[in-house]
């Protein structure tokens, strides 16, 4: 089982952890009402590292993305990205995911409902490693901070340009010496934003996000509030307990 990057750090908080397709989620920090009201009305801080991440040279990764995922990968032009989804070969959804055109290389943030392992194998299957992929889930944390204020976050830790970086747009800035990329994305209606950053300058990027969101009235959250903030917006989730509720409602229909 893959763990939680940034477990030792989310533990001192009291944070409760779950596992999900054999990777470790964090479910909540708090209750329901205030994670809630941290991404209504300020910012969260949530550990996305169960999301898998990987990078491709551009050269090789373009035609394999194109190929890999339903959504025009060819057409991301550089500093922009794509939400989309990787289908088995019968067609059936098997992860949600982002295609990032950021500088000279492509980088794929996936949620899967495979298992870690499969899901890497089933890229390698369908030639992922003839197309010069790098697993970074074991060597890069990813933070997702979401939230009426979460634009407040950000702007602190790299300055006034992110406030122009359009939705579904990828940028590189500098943090403790390492390179962080940082996409504008999300999935709860309101600001929300993705970084990645390597392992080194991980739980320093933590401990700023968190301290920067509290100062505006917001705090940590788990993935169990996204679940139901992606529900409220209509987005596509991999979550067990909305697939088993759309499940029940089809049936329901049909009966």
């Amino acid at each position: 089982m893959r763990t939680s990057f940034f477990h030792d750090s989310l533990s001192k908080y009291n944070a409760a952890f779950t596992t999900r397709f054999n990777t470790e989620v964090v479910t909540r920090v708090s209750d329901h009402k205030t994670e809630y009201h941290h991404v209504r009305d300020a910012a969260g801080v949530t550990d996305a590292s169960h999301m898998q991440r990987f990078r491709f040279p551009d050269d090789k990764g373009l035609d394999f993305l194109d190929s890999l995922c339903a959504g025009n990968v060819a057409k991301v032009r550089f500093g922009r990205m794509l939400h989309t989804f990787i289908a088995d070969s019968g067609g059936n959804i098997i992860a949600d995911c982002y295609v990032a055109n950021n500088d000279e290389e492509f980088i794929l943030l996936a949620e899967s409902i495979l298992d870690d392992d499969v899901f890497t194998a089933m890229l390698n299957e369908r030639g992922a490693a003839d197309a010069g992929m790098t697993d970074c889930s074991a060597t890069h944390g990813l933070l997702s901070i979401d939230g009426y204020k979460a634009w407040a976050v950000v702007k602190e830790l790299f300055g006034t340009d992110v406030l122009g970086l359009p939705y579904l747009s990828v940028e590189r800035y500098d943090f403790q010496g390492e390179s962080v990329s940082l996409f504008r994305a999300g999935k709860t209606s309101e600001f929300g934003y993705y970084l990645m950053v390597p392992e080194a300058a991980a739980a320093m990027l933590f401990e700023a996000c968190l301290s920067i969101a509290v100062k505006n009235g917001g705090g940590l959250c788990g993935v169990d509030i996204h679940n139901d903030l992606r529900l409220e917006g209509r987005f596509f989730t991999c979550s067990p307990k909305a697939r088993r509720c759309a499940t029940r409602l089809r049936s329901a229909s049909s009966g």
